[in-house]
């Protein structure tokens, strides 16, 4: 993936994190870091659902384009 913005890359960093922290938490925090993970990874999901004609770039025969560009036909 090479085309990706702001909101996707802190969804991401706080998902890490959130998983992270609840690899060592126990009890109540364990429960809200995964929940919080939970809501980071819906965050990307929808963000890969909006953005996944321009947010990947396909390398074919050494010519890098957009997905679409390939799915498209153009040269």
């Amino acid at each position: 993936m090479s085309n990706f913005d702001g909101q996707f890359k802190s969804a991401l960093e706080n998902y890490a994190a959130a998983i992270d922290l609840s690899t060592t938490a126990s009890g109540h925090a364990k429960q809200t870091y995964e929940a919080k993970a939970g809501g980071f990874q819906r965050d990307m999901n929808k963000w890969l659902q909006e953005n996944m004609s321009k947010a990947f770039d396909v390398v074919y025969q050494g010519k890098k384009k957009p997905m679409m560009d390939w799915m498209k036909g153009k040269n």
